[in-house]
């Protein structure tokens, strides 16, 4: 951030300061791009002159962007090495931390006097905070202020402001940060006061864990000028639904910076996907109303090891539900799972489904079928006999998430039954692992030992459902 902010105020001393004797005229910022030079407008309705390169940047990445991925995916790889210098090149001169991550999708801006001095912030803002759902950020990417004369980052490209924090009507930020399920997070409320170049924390309070015996101590503290104060886990958890869903969010005026909305050049064939016209075999035994979805799994079957258009096999292995695509022997079940005298229809791996272990999970709404869940390689699924769905998920070695679940009578919906995961956190430089069970929204941690008991439960369930599984393989050879 320091030679970021170094960078800039040199950049806007050079170029915004005009002299008496010799008028500076700046020029709008360009690029070469493919050939051609691409200029940025230059100038923004109702922004200071200072915050217009770092529009002019913005808008030269979407711009760049959007011509890069006007062209069909192979022809791109050609310009691969241009865009990134073109990356570099933007960079470079210090107004964003970074080009990309999400740009083309639609990022604006809004000027916003939050700390009352008179001159407005210039907030860089993602569209997604447009239409904020509970806990979700006002999609900040930068804070940019003017201080005497000269053009300050506050903050910029940090994750906890992009998607943590919530801007309030009065000027205050609330930002959570950490995992408040795993028993280590932090809540913060700061301001940016007139005259100053960074926030002014007023107020924290985290959540914590001592590890001194096997199973870690939960502990909460506030921070209020400056002196540290033991609080009670209600307390906290009532701090946390403040600052993660805060009454009062400001909804600055979002103004797209580019025009244009950011397009990939390619339109889904015509005729139809060809498997939607090839039939599965007509001695599989399933309902008819789930013929869709097993004509496409038949397809993938067919067209295993062929040349076939990436866009094609993409939206056929969505029909699946498959979260990503599955070259094993592939097949199906159709079993009623919480018994409410609708079937479900299982796909995945016939090896896999033989130990009540799917991929995919359908059931059927007003006769249609509606998508349940989807498994994958770091998230595997079983079923019991009494239809409990059993899931062993992973985040890398040190994180292992396991959960249970019922499918509701009637309804795709899935009930919660139980929640648990292995932690790491680092204290004084030292790695700490720990388990917990999430019971009634709170935690309550548990041995290591006992963890790693449900897992080979979870994994495994000693008293697996019995499927009749069916092989696509064997009907797909002639």
């Amino acid at each position: 951030m320091d030679v970021m902010e170094s960078h800039i105020n040199t950049e806007a001393a050079e170029t915004t300061e005009p002299t008496a004797e010799e008028p500076t005229v700046r020029e709008p910022a360009s690029v070469i791009f493919m050939g051609e030079r691409i200029a940025a407008p230059g100038e923004y309705l109702g922004i200071p002159e200072l915050y217009v390169p770092i529009l002019d940047d913005i808008y030269l990445y979407i711009e760049v962007s959007r011509r890069y991925n006007s062209f069909e995916f192979e022809e791109r790889r050609g310009f691969n090495n241009e865009l990134s210098s073109t990356e570099r090149e933007i960079r470079a001169r210090g107004y964003l931390p970074f080009p990309g991550g999400g740009f083309g999708w639609g990022v604006g801006y809004a000027p916003v006097d939050f700390d009352g001095d008179g001159s407005p912030e210039l907030l860089i803002l993602d569209n997604v905070y447009r239409d904020p759902l509970p806990y979700s950020s006002t999609g900040i990417r930068s804070v940019f202020a003017i201080r005497n004369g000269q053009l300050v980052c506050i903050d910029s490209g940090s994750g906890d402001l992009i998607s943590r924090t919530i801007l309030t009507d009065d000027g205050t930020f609330y930002q959570y940060s950490g995992y408040i399920e795993s028993g280590i997070a932090t809540l913060r409320a700061f301001r940016l006061e007139a005259g100053m170049s960074e926030f002014t924390i007023f107020f924290e309070a985290r959540a914590e864990l001592s590890f001194a015996e096997d199973v870690p101590v939960p502990h909460w503290v506030k921070i209020e000028n400056g002196e540290e104060i033991n609080i009670s886990e209600d307390e906290f958890f009532l701090l946390s639904e403040q600052y993660r869903n805060p009454n009062g969010r400001m909804t600055p005026a979002f103004v797209p910076i580019h025009g244009e909305a950011f397009v990939w050049n390619y339109e889904p064939p015509v005729p139809p996907p060809v498997f939607i016209q090839t039939e599965y075999p007509e001695s599989y035994d399933a309902p008819a109303e789930f013929k869709r979805i097993l004509d496409a799994l038949y397809f993938l079957e067919l067209m295993r090891g062929e040349d076939i258009d990436i866009y094609i096999l993409d939206e056929a292995w969505g029909i699946t539900g498959f979260a990503e695509p599955h070259y094993g022997e592939l097949g199906f079940a159709v079993a009623d799972i919480n018994n409410d005298g609708l079937p479900e229809l299982l796909l995945g791996d016939i090896r896999e489904l033989n130990n009540a272990s799917p991929l995919s999970i359908f059931t059927l709404q007003s006769g249609e079928p509606v998508h349940v869940t989807s498994f994958w390689g770091r998230s595997r699924g079983a079923i019991s006999a009494d239809g409990t769905i059993y899931s062993v998920g992973s985040g890398g070695a040190a994180y292992t998430y396991l959960s249970s679940y019922r499918l509701n009578e009637n309804s795709a919906e899935l009930t919660p039954l139980t929640n648990m995961s292995s932690d790491l956190t680092i204290i004084n430089e030292k790695y700490y692992s720990y388990f917990y069970q999430v019971v009634d929204g709170r935690n309550r941690y548990i041995s290591e030992d006992e963890f790693w008991d449900f897992c080979e439960e979870y994994e495994n369930p000693s008293n697996p459902m019995i499927l009749t599984v069916i092989s696509i393989a064997n009907a797909a050879t002639p």
